[in-house]
């Protein structure tokens, strides 16, 4: 244990050491070395949860059990969804040691709001709304999904608290440490899902001691790793304050309502894929099922081109000549690499066989439906890189009202897709949803650029009369 921690200050006093401010273009080897952490990261993430549903389905309702506490879950993160935008307001306002604080006292109150709205979604009255009449839950289930909102309390508290920690270890560009303590996470995740499920600690309870407990340990980490940092951090210059509450909550804001929309999209793909079979009921369950196993592989791969956006944040390209064009190149190259991952996957059929058939128990015959799908998803990493890229160019430029129009054009375009896939029903089920999600990333694209362009016109001094 002393030589673990001993590990630990040494990583994070080297972090402290070698962290440089960007300055002119990046070199590609400096943008690998921070970005390929960060898709480990995402790849673990999707890890975590189906270790915590081993743990609460073996639990005395069995599945239905899992059900109601990943209904509780759902919950959870829509109303976490309130601080989406909070990592990216670290990054650009938490530099100086005013900025740093202003943005505690902001992420305290943010915090404190969302875990008071959970607390409130648990009361009778709010809970038979929620899980009895929205949801449809029996009366026992609605109970185990209320108690295991309830109990994650500490957890919801948890994703506020390590917020200055991520973003400070981002600007630094020390995603290499983040990447650690999200292995550790997953680790300690591990180890509870075999020795919990051997021991008989099993059900929604244990689910929720074995999602917690990691997620403490992981901040634990993350703080010890940026502590360093933060203890460097100059005081504001006289003549560039820093950013006060008010401001950096106007920044933030936008992007949370983004969060909530980006979150509530996924509800819609899946009430228009719930009718993709028309009057065949049993075909519209097929459709759902290969949906949700296909992008149950793609979505790690392709939301990890979100990702662009901290690579924007933290290597901060001044101009197209100075570190734009590279970024580009990079966003580019990055896009196609993990496109590349998704066709492979999607080409050797042993391996999608033993997956989706083995693993995941697909109905053999739908095996083909899941292939294609699979390899025709391989567009979306490129899009999200492309997207992520916009985004963080946009927070750049301290512009988050184009994020939240790109995340408001996402769920326009989105919705109109999915309808003319109702109405005229041009492509077979199976991929209404990919075509919704991949409409709804070229348009928050185009949306984000467009709203840069007119922003910058604005700005640009017109030429003398």
């Amino acid at each position: 244990m002393h030589r673990f921690l001993h590990t630990i200050r040494g990583a994070a006093s080297a972090a402290a050491t070698n962290a440089r401010e960007a300055d002119g273009t990046p070199s590609w080897g400096a943008l690998l070395r921070f970005f390929l952490p960060l898709v480990l990261a995402s790849l673990v993430m999707f890890l975590s949860y189906p270790l915590v549903a081993g743990i609460v389905s073996h639990g005395r309702l069995g599945v239905d059990e899992l059900s109601a506490f990943g209904m509780g879950q759902q919950v959870m993160f829509l109303v976490g969804a309130v601080g989406a935008g909070l990592v990216q307001t670290g990054l650009v306002f938490a530099t100086t040691r005013e900025g740093a604080a202003a943005y505690r006292r902001m992420n305290l109150a943010i915090a404190a709001i969302a875990c008071g709205l959970v607390a409130a979604a648990c009361l009778p009255g709010p809970a038979r709304l929620v899980f009895g009449r929205a949801y449809g839950l029996p009366p026992e289930l609605a109970r185990v999904a209320r108690l295991s909102l309830l109990c994650c309390l500490p957890l919801q508290a948890n994703f506020f608290a390590r917020n200055l920690f991520y973003a400070t270890l981002l600007r630094v560009r020390r995603s290499d440490l983040l990447n650690l303590a999200s292995f550790v996470r997953i680790a300690t995740a591990a180890v509870f899902a075999v020795v919990f499920v051997r021991v008989g600690w099993t059900g929604w309870a244990w689910g929720v001691v074995a999602s917690t407990l990691p997620c403490f340990v992981e901040t634990g980490l993350m703080c010890a790793f940026a502590r360093p940092h933060l203890r460097v951090l100059r005081p504001a210059a006289p003549d560039a304050p820093a950013a006060p509450v008010r401001e950096q909550l106007a920044f933030t804001i936008p992007l949370s309502l983004g969060g909530i929309l980006m979150v509530a999209s996924g509800f819609l793909v899946l009430a228009f894929l719930n009718r993709s079979g028309g009057a065949d009921a049993a075909l519209s369950l097929v459709y759902v099922s290969v949906h949700l196993l296909v992008f149950g592989v793609a979505n790690p791969l392709a939301m990890s081109g979100m990702q662009m956006q901290n690579v924007v944040l933290a290597f901060r390209p001044t101009s197209w000549e100075r570190g734009g064009r590279r970024i580009f190149g990079f966003a580019v190259a990055a896009g196609l690499c993990l496109a590349a991952s998704l066709l492979v996957f999607g080409s050797f059929g042993g391996l999608a066989r033993w997956y989706f058939c083995g693993y995941q128990t697909l109905a053999p015959e739908n095996l083909a439906l899941a292939r294609r799908l699979l390899r025709a998803t391989a567009a979306l990493p490129l899009l999200y890189c492309l997207s992520g890229r916009a985004n963080g160019l946009a927070a750049l430029e301290r512009r988050s009202r184009a994020i939240l129009c790109g995340q408001a054009a996402y769920c326009l375009a989105m919705a109109s897709v999915l309808w003319l896939c109702l109405a005229a029903r041009p492509i077979p089920g199976y991929f209404w949803g990919l075509a919704g999600i991949g409409a709804g990333v070229l348009a928050s694209w185009g949306s984000v650029h467009g709203v840069l362009a007119r922003s910058r016109a604005r700005r640009r001094p017109r030429p003398a009369e």
